[in-house]
């Protein structure tokens, strides 16, 4: 039966996953390495897997067949095969909403606990609404891209002639579903940038003026450093992070997007750093703390 084998890829896949890269790299390398399997056993390898890690630990008592069905029922909106073969009773109820699915899924299995599929629950903030935190990770973000100033028409002709369907959230901003190639549509990211919305809102508050020097200290991948030089091209950037890994992708993004003319460092901000500090002098400082990490886990539940 096809569902066999797609159980038998995931279970390959499961097992063979070890967290010690992001899951959407090691699935880019296992798929290069296992030719055999067509566009249509990646797409529901790829399915499968991210929905089975959106579950956390909710029923962990539950066989793994069992949780997987779970989690691609609360996950998506359209049928699958273990959907149909292990949970046929709510085969049909999988257009509902999260919140109704949910509270099916709590009808049926009186031990799910939502909390279970957080694993750091304890750590949430009182002000933070947890069931509706809980809740979100079933579904998955959409994809922002942030778009430089004069090209927005240019980028939604591509969207348009690739097919893509999109949202304009303004003139600089446009929702695009999460998966959509955009390498392969525009191949170019020298007119816009992928960045969640909640950081290209932190654009608001940047106010650079012309051969301003700014520090962005928890630079990561370099996000709000390309949103400031597009607010004001003529200033000067340090960029740092404690993670040189983080630099190298910085490094590649500015490259890709033009911008030439910055400098950075490996820094511990939790050290003392004046050796490396003591002659500079800032006009501003992006400071990206306390980072909540839920974009990250919104994106990336495998962590």
């Amino acid at each position: 039966m096809r569902v066999e084998h797609q159980l038998r890829t995931f279970d390959q896949i499961f097992a063979s996953y070890d967290g010690a890269s992001p899951l959407h790299r090691f699935l880019f390398a296992y798929f290069k390495q296992n030719k055999q399997m067509g566009s249509s056993d990646r797409r529901w390898a790829s399915r499968y897997i991210y929905s089975f890690f959106r579950l956390g630990k909710a029923l962990i008592g539950e066989d793994r067949t069992t949780r997987l069905a779970i989690a691609d029922f609360l996950c998506n909106q359209t049928p699958s095969l273990v959907v149909d073969n292990y949970l046929p009773e709510l085969k049909d109820q999988i257009a509902l909403s999260v919140a109704e699915k949910l509270s099916l899924i709590q009808s049926q299995y009186p031990k799910f606990n939502l909390a279970d599929v957080f694993a750091f629950k304890e750590s949430i903030s009182k002000d933070i609404a947890a069931q509706q935190f809980y809740a979100s990770s079933f579904t998955q973000p959409d994809l922002f891209i942030r778009v430089k100033s004069g090209h927005a028409n240019e980028i939604i002709d591509s969207l348009n002639v690739a097919g893509i369907t999109y949202q304009v959230v303004s003139d600089r901003t446009i929702a695009l579903p999460n998966g959509t190639k955009l390498e392969q549509i525009i191949p170019s990211q020298k007119h816009y940038q992928v960045q969640d919305l909640s950081s290209q809102k932190t654009g608001n508050f940047f106010q650079p003026a012309k051969w301003d020097y700014w520090w962005d200290c928890c630079a990561a991948s370099g996000g709000k450093s390309l949103l400031l030089h597009d607010i004001e091209p003529q200033i000067q950037l340090l960029v740092s992070d404690v993670r040189e890994n983080s630099l190298n992708n910085l490094e590649e993004r500015f490259q890709e997007a033009g911008l030439k003319k910055y400098q950075k460092k490996v820094l511990d901000l939790l050290q003392n750093n004046d050796q490396d500090l003591h002659h500079y002098e800032f006009d501003g400082i992006i400071l990206d703390a306390p980072c909540t990490g839920s974009g990250t886990w919104g994106r990336t539940p495998e962590m």
